[in-house]
């Protein structure tokens, strides 16, 4: 297990190469760093628990919501969007899917990949292919607040957001995913398990973007 007494440091720290996490109120940090493969490896062997958690989640929440089993859009997410990812995007899936397996998940790329566009599947291609034309889907979105000047006590920027989504999948924005690739800038993101990217629209970089 990932969890694993010799791969527990006494400061609470669980490493794996060169990446580590640690837990603090409900908050998991998750730092990663190397070529888009090694990230991919130690982000999934880091959270292969929570991978092995949200996979079931999905699979009954995709055919409760849809009436579609989670193959159906592993099928045509893996049709549409693997064809058109770079290779640095699929390298990373591949090395989630590998760290998590090497940690006892049994998980595929292809599952990471879909999960990974779940929003834009279930949210708008879905209702979209299900009514065989465009459909219009009208549902609530996230919400956010931006402040400065003399809204603020030193003339600074505030800065909030609300991500709204259903219980069982907006539990686990709870990663703090720290990247620090072999090219380019390290940069912070709120994310979930097994995601190369936010979904929470929070990300910040070392160059101040």
């Amino acid at each position: 297990s990932v969890l694993a007494a010799g791969n527990r440091a006494g400061d609470g720290v669980v490493r794996h190469g060169a990446g580590y996490r640690f837990d603090e109120n409900g908050w998991i940090y998750l730092h990663i760093e190397g070529e888009p493969y090694e990230r991919g490896v130690q982000h999934g062997y880091l959270l292969a628990p929570e991978l092995a958690d949200l996979l079931r989640s999905l699979k009954y929440v995709s055919f409760w919501s849809t009436g579609k089993h989670w193959e159906y859009f592993v099928e045509n997410a893996t049709r549409m969007f693997a064809p058109h990812l770079g290779d640095e995007y699929l390298a990373e899936i591949q090395g989630i899917a590998d760290g998590a397996k090497a940690a006892g998940t049994d998980i595929t790329w292809q599952d990471i990949l879909t999960w990974n566009g779940y929003s834009e599947l279930s949210g708008y291609w879905w209702p979209n292919e299900k009514a065989g034309k465009y459909a219009h889907t009208d549902h609530e979105g996230c919400s956010a607040l931006i402040a400065t000047g003399s809204a603020t006590a030193d003339g600074k920027i505030v800065m909030a957001h609300n991500t709204w989504d259903v219980y069982e999948l907006g539990q686990v924005c709870n990663v703090i995913l720290d990247i620090a690739p072999a090219k380019g800038h390290r940069m912070f993101m709120q994310s979930r398990p097994g995601y190369i990217h936010s979904k929470t629209d929070f990300a910040l970089t070392d160059a101040g973007i």
